[in-house]
């Protein structure tokens, strides 16, 4: 899908360089002169167009995802292998968004409430509730102890 933005020229320049990741080939192939200057200008042109770049690549992943998730649906099913069928499997589930919870994350969070806890048994042992209230904020109080 070409862009309007783009000249003719650097619209080819956009799909050649997203079809083989060769900004130089690139150029050539959308017509610019092979001197000496070639690798600056193509460099130029692939931070010009980063957009259309961008929006290109989207583009052809969105075409190829339904293609690639049959290959992975049909290897979680039928692989002979039983390490390639978990990896299948897996991929599918991380890309529907059912990734495992990172038990490191857990322990930080347990961790940090254990230590919320400890302040205010801590705050309660030294001062009375009505010390606290005028020392901190209520809305401060009722996070504290919510």
């Amino acid at each position: 899908m070409a862009n309007t933005n783009l000249t003719d020229q650097r619209q080819v320049f956009v799909e050649e360089y997203v079809r083989s990741g060769d900004h130089l080939e690139a150029a050539k192939k959308a017509g610019y002169k092979d001197t000496h200057t070639l690798r600056n200008q193509a460099c130029k042109l692939r931070r010009e167009c980063a957009d259309q770049i961008t929006d290109e690549l989207h583009r052809n992943f969105a075409e190829i995802a339904p293609r690639a998730l049959n290959i992975l649906s049909d290897l979680a099913e039928n692989a002979e292998s039983e390490s390639v069928r978990l990896g299948a499997t897996r991929d599918l589930l991380d890309r529907a968004g059912f990734r495992p919870v990172d038990r490191h994350l857990i322990n930080e969070t347990e961790g940090c409430l254990q230590r919320l806890t400890e302040i205010k048994y801590f705050l309660l042992t030294i001062f009375n509730f009505t010390t606290i209230l005028f020392v901190l904020s209520k809305s401060a109080v009722m996070k504290l102890f919510a």
